[in-house]
């Protein structure tokens, strides 16, 4: 009797044993999935993050161009205007 309890006893352990080691291979087939989902996500946010970039840099770029046109323009209107006042400035218009 002892011996047929000591089989029914490491019968259950066995089955709890399998029922644990089936329950964490699901949990990492779980946590792969969705490893790998994370990682297709992450891959098209840089994908989505470099289309950005590529489509801002070239507005970075023609800002700065603009800056510099509009500061080269304000130098040209000060000497224009300068160049008025000193005609203005000068006896019968110049």
């Amino acid at each position: 009797m002892a011996k047929e309890r000591k089989k029914e006893e490491l019968t259950q352990l066995v089955q709890i044993f399998t029922n644990r080691e089936t329950a964490l291979d699901q949990e990492i087939s779980s946590l792969r999935q969705t490893e790998k989902e994370v990682k297709k996500r992450l891959y098209d946010k840089v994908q989505e993050y470099t289309d950005l970039e590529s489509k801002v840099l070239p507005l970075r770029t023609m800002g700065v161009e603009l800056e510099q046109e509009v500061e080269a323009a304000k130098v040209e209107i000060a000497k224009l205007e300068e160049r008025a006042t000193n005609r203005e400035a000068l006896p019968h218009g110049g």
